[in-house]
C-alpha cells in the first residue's frame, strides 16, 4: 500500500520527543490525520503509517524498539504510547493536584475556572466523576467569591445535578467581566452585580 504524505502535512504534524505533553501530542496528531484522506484506506491505517513522522529522538528510538507485529491497531499504539509516556505515577500526581486544587488569593473566578479546566485537560483519564469535580471547585472558593456565589443559588448549589452545576460554573465564568471589575468594591455592590450576571446566565 503506497500512502504518500505530502510535505505540507509533515510540517503540520506535532513533534514529540518524549518530553512534551503526551495527550496533547495525540490530539494534535489526530487532528492532522483526520485531514488526510485516501480512497478505501481506514483512518487508523493512516495514523499508524504516519506517526513515525511525528516522533523524534528518544520517542522514535522507543517506537523502533517495539517488538515486531506487536501493534495491530491505532488503539494498540495509543495504549503502549501512554504506558510509556503517561505513567500511572503521573496520573496519580495530576489526580492529587486536582483534588488539592485551590483558588489563589484575589484570583478572578474566570481565571480560577479556566485554570482548573486546563489542569483537567492535562489528565483526561483522571477517573474523577463530574459531581466530585464540581464539589472541588465549590468547596475551595475564597470567602469573597463564595459570598458572591451563594446568593445566586439560595445556598443550595450542591443540590444541583452534576451537569447543571458544571454548566452553572461555565456560564458564570463566561459572563463575569462585570463581576471582576467590581471585585474591589463593597460586598453588597458585588452581590448585586453578581445577581445581575446570574440572571443573564439563565437567559
Amino acid at each position: 500500500m503506497n500512502l504518500k504524505l505530502e510535505p505540507h502535512y509533515i510540517q503540520m504534524l506535532f513533534k514529540f520527543t518524549g518530553l512534551e505533553d503526551a495527550y496533547l501530542f495525540l490530539s494534535e496528531f489526530e487532528v492532522v490525520c483526520n485531514m488526510i484522506h485516501f480512497h478505501n484506506v481506514h483512518i487508523d491505517v493512516v495514523k499508524l503509517r504516519f506517526v513515525s513522522f511525528s516522533l523524534k529522538d528518544n520517542a522514535k528510538r522507543w517506537m523502533y524498539s517495539l517488538p515486531t507485529n506487536s501493534i495491530s491497531s491505532w488503539n494498540d499504539f495509543v495504549k503502549v504510547f501512554l504506558r510509556k509516556y503517561f505513567s500511572n505515577g503521573k496520573i496519580v500526581k495530576l489526580r492529587n493536584k486536582i483534588n488539592q486544587f485551590v483558588q489563589f488569593d484575589k484570583e478572578y473566578f474566570l481565571e480560577y475556572v479556566e485554570r482548573f479546566k486546563n489542569l483537567l485537560a492535562k489528565c483526561p483519564n483522571h477517573g474523577l466523576e463530574q459531581w466530585h469535580l464540581c464539589q472541588i471547585v465549590h468547596e475551595v472558593l475564597d470567602q469573597q467569591t463564595r459570598t458572591m456565589l451563594e446568593p445566586m443559588c439560595q445556598g443550595e448549589f450542591l443540590s444541583k445535578s452534576p451537569t447543571a452545576a458544571w454548566e452553572f460554573f461555565e456560564n458564570l465564568a463566561e459572563k463575569t467581566i462585570q463581576w471582576e471589575t467590581t471585585r474591589d468594591d463593597s460586598v453588597s455592590a458585588i452581590i448585586a452585580s453578581a445577581k445581575g450576571i446570574y440572571m443573564q446566565c439563565l437567559t
